[in-house]
């Protein structure tokens, strides 16, 4: 995807460079609720309680979900100065282009904090093949995204790249949720 970015222009690669540092920050508690979601889901594995495990799932959701509103919020009224801070008063062109990433990555964070959840409970479930197997998901994703960056849709499908990659995991891990629950596969 780098060298997609970088065929676009210095401009382009400040702008994603920025703007993807940003929404680093926006995105890290996300991760760290899944974290944190992995290390439940693992306890409630090795006690048996089903009851608890779900419950897991839905409250991590639920979390993730409020987060993303939020933090959507924040970064919509936010994103300009933050852009600022980092680039400076520089070129038009690149403010304007990060301001694009950081609006179209923003409508994704809820795909992103469930993604966390379901990853990471497949991972406390102690089955940490299917979690690495969402990372070529990932991967495939922002592939593609990369390759039709080199169409005239250019720095639009850099700023889907993520969401696109996120999307396509999310898809896979509850499949696999579903699979592993459903085959009782639960069961220490």
């Amino acid at each position: 995807m780098q060298d997609a970015i970088n065929q676009l222009g210095s401009a382009i690669m400040a702008a994603q460079s920025a703007a993807d540092k940003i929404r680093q920050l926006f995105t890290l508690p996300m991760e760290s609720v899944g974290a944190a979601m992995a290390t439940y889901q693992a306890q409630n594995f090795g006690a048996r309680n089903r009851d608890r495990i779900k419950r897991g799932i839905l409250n991590g959701c639920l979390i993730q979900i409020i987060y993303s509103f939020g933090a959507f919020g924040i970064l919509w009224f936010s994103r300009r100065a933050l852009v600022t801070a980092i680039l400076g008063n520089g070129s038009p062109t690149t403010t304007a282009s990060a301001l694009q990433y950081l609006t179209i990555i923003a409508f994704f964070f809820p795909v992103h904090g469930l993604l966390m959840i379901f990853r990471n409970t497949i991972q406390g479930w102690g089955h940490s093949f299917y979690a690495i197997v969402s990372g070529f998901g990932e991967l495939a994703g922002r592939l593609v995204a990369s390759l039709l960056a080199l169409t005239p849709l250019g720095f639009v499908a850099i700023c889907y790249a993520n969401p696109l990659a996120w999307l396509i995991s999310l898809i896979y891990c509850g499949f696999i949720c579903r699979f592993i629950s459903k085959r009782g596969l639960l069961k220490p």
